[in-house]
Formats: C-alpha cells, structure tokens, sequence
C-alpha cells in the first residue's frame, strides 16, 4: 500500500483563511476585500514597531487586481522590507547579510504570519 504525501501548501491554505481571502479578492476582483487583506498581511509582519508604513494606495491595489503582481512595504529606513505579491504567491526575500540583520524580525513575523518553519530560509507561500 502506498503512502500517500501530505500537501503542505493545501494544508497551509485551509490553515491560514488569510491565504483564502487573498485568492477570493484577487478572483473575484473585489477591491475592497482586497484592502483589507493587504492591510492585515502588512500589519501582521510589520508586528510591532511604532514606526508609521504606508499602506498600498489605490493605484497599486487596481495593478494588483489587474496584473496579479504587487508589493507590500514593511519597516522603514535601513530595515525596511518588502513583500511581494506575484503569480499566486507571496514571498520575502532574505535580502543581503545587512537586510537579513535589519530585518530579521519582519522574516520571522512572515514565518509566523503564514506557518513556515522558523529555519527556513525560503520565505514563499502560494495562495
């Protein structure tokens, strides 16, 4: 009898609703849910921090609507970071050694924010 392989990114999915509401508001091209999506994503890995993070503005949010393609800005200055939004996945990059010091607690929001394993050094989920 063969055993069957779990499917993480399946399981990730019906986890983590975020994921799910991500992919409605992008299907279903509903902006505001979309807004709302972006903005919880964005204040989940932001964490934290007192400093101020712009939202995504209108403009960014119909190209995300339209293309698939977007990003999400968390932190600022030296640790500032981003987090993209491309073909159904949203990823981080670890960045050089200097973004990965700076940056360090926005990762491990992201890898907590979508389940990923805190050693991981892939910062990616499909939706």
């Amino acid at each position: 009898m063969k055993e069957e392989i779990p499917n993480l990114e399946s399981e990730r999915k019906e986890r983590l609703p975020i994921l799910n509401f991500m992919r409605r508001a992008i299907d279903t091209r509903d902006k505001e849910k979309l807004r709302t999506t972006v903005d919880a994503i964005q204040k989940l890995v932001h964490g934290r921090s007192k400093t101020f993070i712009s939202p995504m503005n209108e403009v960014e949010l119909e190209r995300l609507l339209e293309t698939g393609k977007g990003e999400i800005c968390v932190g600022t200055g030296t640790s500032g970071q981003r987090i993209y939004i491309e073909d159904g996945e949203i990823f981080m990059p670890l960045g050089d050694e200097r973004s990965q010091r700076y940056g360090k607690d926005y990762h491990n929001n992201f890898k907590n924010t979508f389940d990923l394993d805190l050693n991981s050094l892939e910062l990616r989920v499909r939706f």
